[in-house]
């Protein structure tokens, strides 16, 4: 695509989303493209560009960048799109990057192209060895309310009634005290491994034992951490509010969940035994590696790209 010129990519710190990484390496090979951060837009000054913007800020500022650019691209994938004042925001770019179906539906479905978040090791991931499991449940990113974090215990003490072996592990920083005491006056506390924030290499080593992952979210624009648990041979239970359930419908809609404790113990429970987990688990990591391949991704950006070359000329 010759034709496209420059794409510069603003994001917050100058670094991509770690769910974008390979975006911005398939840029590179589309179009001339560079990484900056919003705070060096008026020293770098993009002209006659397509800019794509990820986050609120980025946003912001690259509006101001419009009568100078072909184009400008937002990327909708965080809470803050259901606010009203940023959804407005965002519906002012020409062309928006809804990472999910869930976002997708927010916004004018003309501006829309779906292009899914991946992992930037997914062919890695997916070769990884993952015949050791154990009966374990996992949880790995940050422990903020939205993430739904905090009916972590009451599901374990549903699924302990019936299933005494089971261990859950939370990886991730935040709010681990919140989760502690509730732990403890649930008296689950010696169910729940709360490991805190780890080294990825470490968190992909805990990810290759887990059996089920869980993302009990409020609301999750798409969820990285689902892909890289479905990449690894997770089975995923997720709330309706995860836009990775795009992925997980395609394994099996039965693990899409109201944000409830006892509907989550259930399905865990139904699924729990060695022989439907190893089944899952193998059809979760063909459909991530299918739906998250670098041809799709790169089709979906090209996508992009075309749609602001139609908006510019």
């Amino acid at each position: 695509m010759d034709s496209v010129g420059k794409v510069t990519y603003i994001t917050y710190s100058g670094i991509p989303h770690l769910g974008h990484v390979t975006w911005v390496s398939l840029l590179k090979l589309i179009a001339k493209t560079r990484v900056i951060s919003y705070k060096e837009v008026l020293i770098k000054l993009p002209t006659n560009e397509i800019i794509i913007a990820e986050g609120l800020r980025p946003t912001l500022i690259s509006m101001s960048l419009k009568p100078l650019n072909k184009c400008i691209v937002a990327i909708a994938l965080s809470p803050s799109i259901l606010n009203k004042k940023a959804h407005m925001l965002y519906s002012r770019a020409d062309v928006i990057i809804a990472v999910s179906e869930m976002v997708r539906q927010l916004f004018n479905p003309e501006k829309i192209v779906v292009v899914h978040p991946r992992p930037p090791d997914l062919e890695h991931l997916i070769k990884l060895n993952v015949d050791d499991k154990k009966p374990w449940i996992c949880y790995s990113g940050p422990l903020i309310p939205i993430k739904g974090i905090h009916i972590i215990p009451e599901v374990v003490k549903h699924i302990t009634r019936s299933a005494n072996n089971v261990k859950m592990i939370v990886m991730g920083a935040g709010d681990t005290m919140s989760l502690r005491r509730k732990s403890k006056e649930l008296g689950v506390e010696d169910k729940i491994v709360i490991a805190g924030p780890l080294p990825r290499p470490k968190v992909i080593n805990t990810l290759r034992h887990c059996s089920i992952y869980m993302q009990p979210s409020l609301f999750d624009a798409f969820s990285i951490a689902v892909a890289e648990a479905m990449a690894l041979a997770n089975v995923p239970i997720i709330t309706k509010n995860v836009g990775s359930k795009d992925l997980v419908e395609k394994l099996d809609r039965s693990l899409i969940v109201s944000y409830d404790s006892e509907a989550i113990a259930q399905i865990i429970l139904t699924i729990l035994s060695p022989k439907n987990t190893q089944e899952l688990g193998k059809n979760a990591r063909e459909i991530v590696a299918r739906e998250l391949s670098l041809k799709n991704t790169a089709r979906k950006l090209t996508e992009v790209l075309e749609r602001c070359l139609k908006h510019a000329y």
